[in-house]
């Protein structure tokens, strides 16, 4: 479920693709309508294998780990 606007590329990339099963419509519309109907009640994140909350506060991670975590993920900024 993609429920806060923090994926402002994503919409638009979903606006731009049309349903395979409603003319007119798009993926976003389907999306927005799929996420009014099935309203995330979600009350942690991850959960271990006993259903436990798991606190990610920190996930055990560094600074340094952290920056690697972005290099990672932007292509740009890794190391060569």
């Amino acid at each position: 479920m993609l429920t806060t606007d923090n994926y402002e590329c994503t919409w638009d990339l979903f606006k731009s693709i049309p349903s395979l099963e409603h003319p007119g419509r798009t993926v976003y519309d389907e999306t927005i309508a799929f996420n009014e109907v099935n309203v995330s009640n979600s009350k942690a994140r991850l959960v271990d294998r006993n259903r436990f909350k798991v606190d990610v506060g920190s996930m055990g991670l560094s600074m340094m780990d952290r920056i690697e975590l972005v290099r990672l993920s932007h292509p740009l900024h890794a190391r060569r």
